[in-house]
């Protein structure tokens, strides 16, 4: 489980530096879009985000918990299923404990009234038996019904694990990248559209300067 949460820690650290190594040749002066006001603005805004990315940079930044799944097992308390279990057993065994000296004090009473011991003894014997088996399939139906009961737990317990897992993973790894790329798809769209409305007034100009020359050329 620690090493789960160390491993994603691991991947983390890579992924934070992975991102700072790919940003930070765009913010340099002597990157082409420092030449170009448009580009100068997006660039500005890669810095922004250089910036953050190093802030959250472990060890400073968000990690995960190295105990959060150990935590999650040590709060899963399954303790009373086996204390039921414990129970169970114990009255089975007090049952059969009772079933048998009354089975062998009934089979001594019997030949003390004058029933025949070849008759009372093979009897005890078989009664005997009978309750040892009856005890045996009520504790091999106990089992079936723990074992059952623990199967459900495991299920439970990996369910909780994977899903604090996750809601981990995507605090800590997950939406700080959806925000990077989010801040990035939007710091381009931005200046593509400014891109696109300087191009737009370039046409524009041009278009009035053709009209001027030309009416100047038609008074000539």
């Amino acid at each position: 489980m620690t090493y789960a949460t160390g491993k994603a820690n691991e991947a983390l650290v890579q992924l934070t530096q992975h991102l700072i190594s790919t940003l930070k040749p765009f913010t340099l002066p002597t990157h082409q879009f420092s030449q170009h006001a448009v580009t100068a603005a997006l660039q500005t805004d890669i810095a922004r985000l250089l910036q953050i990315a190093e802030s959250n940079s472990p060890p400073n930044g968000p990690a995960i918990d190295p105990f959060l799944l150990r935590n999650e097992v040590a709060a899963f308390d399954e303790t009373k299923l086996c204390d039921n279990v414990q129970k169970q057993a114990e009255r089975i065994v007090q049952r059969q404990l009772v079933t048998q000296l009354a089975v062998y004090a009934s089979a001594v009473l019997a030949t003390h009234l004058g029933v025949p011991f070849a008759i009372s003894l093979p009897s005890a014997i078989l009664a005997s038996g009978l309750g040892f088996s009856w005890m045996n399939l009520r504790w091999s139906s106990a089992q079936r019904r723990y074992l059952g009961r623990i199967g459900e737990s495991q299920k439970v317990l990996k369910d909780t694990l994977t899903t604090a897992y996750d809601n981990e993973f995507a605090r800590v790894v997950a939406a700080p990248l959806a925000v990077s790329v989010k801040m990035i798809s939007e710091a381009i769209q931005q200046r593509a559209q400014d891109a696109a409305n300087a191009n737009k007034a370039i046409e524009d100009l041009a278009q009035t300067i053709k009209r001027e020359i030309e009416q100047r050329g038609d008074s000539a």
